[in-house]
């Protein structure tokens, strides 16, 4: 049925290296752009417009997943896209100041091929090891996600921070070429530590109409699906602004040097301690239980920013607070969302996998949307309201949002099975 395990499966270190990969071209690309478009001056709408944008690949990636699994190997997917991005962050590097213009559609080819390249490194997940090693290494995926964020989001930009310019080339310049030599060399090194593929059984054809029919039949799919929606109305909107937020002179005047330590290290750790808390919590009473407690911990952080925008803060311990608590509840909160998803997905049988894939698509769709009008929103509402300042009026907004998420919970919590999520509970896969 399979070829044996290569002696390189033993010791699966490309795992790490594999999914490190994985993570770091989203960060920059959804999340660093927006400091290197405000560094650029573009307008809020319009870095809004145009990160929302930058995430839809990741949206769309099943369309074009079929043709990762029927041309060449998973490993050549993988290797090729690498290089591809090293080519798109080096020609980013060496125009950004001369066709800054056009720099959208090199980070928008940059989120094709990223997006192409998890479905090639989670395809190679699959047929690189046996069953039992993908369930053991399965936590160290999302790790090495997570530490990717932590190498853009803070080493990243702590090196545009504290860099000169050098050989004509400016502090962001240099930081595109740094990111083009990375993936350069990983595409090198997964060329010669990849393990050999296994070949899997020949499986009964299956349509992906088949898997949304078996979806179609679950009982209050219509509250499962407005949850998963519109579960982070209001957190979407901050994702894009909040950013904006603490680095402007009107927000929180943070110099990049902070912000690439509070947003890039300890936001994400703060993020990280609410998600195992989060499942912790949902492991001992439940997810019907702990749900609308999530979504509490997911939105009302967000009143700390209220807070902040009218009473400016300017003490770097209290900065790092509330960026932390927000993040913290982020993680928390979204590790309902989370367990939600693999409730859907294992109540589809054979099809779970595919089932679970077509749900991450809609999970991010759910955060891009908002975050596609959240410019637009900060920049109208003064118009109407004078007399306060836009991130005042804008969090009032996110505030008001937050009621949506309360209400699409409630409608989800009402359908759960009173024990899923239970150490012991009876498994949810028909």
């Amino acid at each position: 049925m399979t070829d044996t395990l290569s002696a390189k499966q033993h010791f699966p270190g490309w795992i790490f290296s594999l999914y490190f990969a994985e993570g770091v071209p989203a960060a920059i690309i959804c999340e660093v752009a927006v400091v290197l478009f405000a560094a650029l001056n573009y307008p809020p709408e319009k870095i809004a417009h145009a990160v929302s944008i930058l995430g839809m690949p990741w949206v769309f990636k099943p369309i074009w997943s079929s043709l990762v699994d029927c041309t060449a190997t998973k490993k050549k997917w993988i290797v090729a896209m690498q290089f591809l991005l090293c080519g798109v962050f080096g020609v980013a590097a060496f125009t950004l100041h001369t066709w800054h213009g056009i720099l959208f559609y090199f980070l928008l080819a940059g989120a094709f091929f990223s997006a192409t390249h998890d479905i090639a490194a989670d395809g190679f997940y699959l047929v690189a090891l046996d069953d039992h090693r993908q369930a053991v290494y399965s936590g160290w995926r999302s790790v090495c996600y997570r530490a990717a964020m932590i190498v853009a989001n803070g080493g990243l930009l702590l090196f545009v921070a504290h860099t000169k310019p050098f050989a004509g080339l400016t502090s962001w310049q240099q930081a595109l070429g740094l990111s083009a030599i990375l993936f350069f060399a990983l595409a090198l090194w997964h060329i010669f530590t990849l393990p050999k593929e296994r070949q899997l059984e020949t499986r009964d054809a299956q349509s992906w109409l088949d898997a949304v029919k078996t979806l179609g039949k679950l009982p209050h799919l219509g509250a499962f699906l407005l949850f998963l929606l519109f579960y982070r109305f209001a957190e979407a909107q901050l994702t894009i602004i909040g950013k904006l937020f603490l680095l402007d002179p009107a927000g929180g005047a943070m110099e990049l040097a902070r912000y690439s330590l509070f947003n890039g290290v300890y936001a994400v750790a703060a993020m990280l301690a609410g998600g195992v808390i989060g499942g912790w919590a949902a492991a001992h009473w439940g997810l019907k239980k702990t749900l609308f407690p999530m979504a509490l911990l997911l939105n009302v952080p967000d009143l700390l920013y209220l807070i902040w925008a009218f009473f400016p803060v300017h003490d770097p311990v209290l900065q790092a607070t509330i960026i932390s608590v927000e993040q913290f509840g982020y993680g928390f909160g979204f590790t309902g969302y989370m367990l939600l998803m693999l409730f859907l997905a294992g109540k589809c049988g054979k099809f779970k996998t595919t089932i679970f894939a077509y749900l991450t698509c809609l999970m991010i769709l759910g955060l891009r949307l908002p975050g596609l009008f959240s410019g637009d929103i900060l920049q109208k509402l003064p118009q109407y309201l004078p007399a306060l300042g836009k991130y005042q009026l804008f969090y009032l907004w996110v505030t008001l949002a937050t009621l949506v998420s309360f209400a699409v919970t409630l409608f989800a919590v009402r359908n759960l099975p009173a024990d899923f999520g239970k150490k012991n509970a009876p498994s949810t896969q028909e």
